[in-house]
């Protein structure tokens, strides 16, 4: 028995080691690209996140005083404490309301122009800057977001408030100056008459004895009345006064004007019709059932004021002037706007 022969090894084939120099190339050229790939996506994403720096702070120098300026407080003018019917008067508060319109354009207009990075994908995980940058973004939206949301819901109220103030310190122009030119026909207090009327000092004014005074002085007053019903009372109702901040007040300030006016209008009728104004005890009855009215509905005024924020009892003229609209609404705005200090303090930080 013979053993087999062992067979000798052979090199390999030359087309078999070309395979492998090829494929190592490939392999070598693959990864040299996903290197360079790596490192490029990795310098754009730097480059990305330093260009989101740079205008982020461009930003911020420019938009942040005026994010924070917009909230800042009321502006000048938009309510005025004397003579709030006079023409220079209602422009000063017509150019605050229309500054507050203003800054809440601002507002939109600055989160508008924001800078902004993405956040996560590829980008993220071969750059800390990029991802920390974009960490960085989602916050300061966020935080600008939460501010002109708030901020402009707060501005909305303001200048609710005071395009309304304005149409009702307009409203009373006419009327104001018809009443006011019926005091020529009364007497002044002290002063006396024919027929031995005597207007005793400390009061307003007194009807004359003289008929054809008398009438004109009526009929004045009752075209007044009418005005003021006419022009004023619309500014009480639910869908005007309603959404203003004098909110649920405004149903007692509409009850309390009309049953004044009511009365007054029958009282000035009476006045009209009556012969003489000389010892006229239903004249005097007239005059003291409204005085009455009117001292009555000063509670429920004050009362309805009051209960819609507890701040407001601490300020003295609220408590004795509820219905002066330009210190309430003025007093209002600035409680809106001190209510966004979390929100500006946090502006404040970026």
């Amino acid at each position: 028995m013979t053993d087999a022969a062992t067979p000798e090894l052979t090199p390999a084939p030359k087309s078999r080691r070309r395979l492998f120099i090829i494929l190592a190339i490939i392999a070598v050229v693959v990864i040299a690209l996903i290197a360079g790939s790596y490192l490029y996506a990795s310098s754009a994403a730097g480059s990305k996140a330093s260009d989101y720096d740079d205008d982020y702070a461009a930003w911020k120098a420019k938009e942040k005083p005026i994010l924070l300026a917009a909230t800042a407080s009321v502006p000048h003018g938009t309510y005025v404490r004397k003579n709030a019917s006079t023409p220079k008067a209602l422009a000063t508060q017509k150019e605050g309301c229309d500054a507050v319109a203003d800054s809440r354009k601002k507002l939109a207009d600055a989160a508008d122009g924001l800078p902004k990075m993405a956040t996560g994908g590829f980008l993220s995980k071969v750059s800390s800057d990029y991802s920390e940058a974009g960490d960085k973004s989602a916050r300061r939206e966020k935080t600008v977001r939460a501010y002109v949301k708030a901020a402009t819901s707060a501005l909305a109220q303001v200048e609710r408030d005071c395009r309304w103030n304005i149409g009702y310190n307009a409203s009373g122009v006419a009327p104001d100056k018809l009443w006011d030119s019926s005091d020529k026909y009364a007497l002044e207090p002290g002063d006396t008459e024919p027929g031995g009327i005597f207007c005793g000092k400390g009061r307003e004014g007194c009807v004359s004895s003289i008929a054809k005074k008398k009438n004109t002085y009526a009929d004045l007053r009752l075209k007044a009345i009418k005005q003021y019903t006419a022009r004023n009372l619309k500014y009480f109702s639910a869908d005007t006064c309603g959404r203003t901040s004098y909110g649920a007040a405004c149903k007692v300030f509409r009850q309390a004007y009309v049953g004044q006016n009511r009365l007054q209008a029958k009282n000035y009728r009476y006045v009209r019709t009556m012969k003489s104004s000389v010892n006229n005890p239903k004249l005097n009855k007239n005059n003291n059932t409204y005085d009455k009215l009117v001292k009555s509905n000063g509670p429920k005024i004050r009362k309805a004021v009051l209960a819609l924020d507890p701040a407001l009892r601490k300020d003295k003229d609220v408590r004795n002037y509820p219905w002066w609209t330009d210190h309430f609404l003025a007093r209002m705005g600035a409680m809106v706007l001190a209510d966004l200090k979390d929100e500006r303090a946090a502006i404040a930080k970026l």
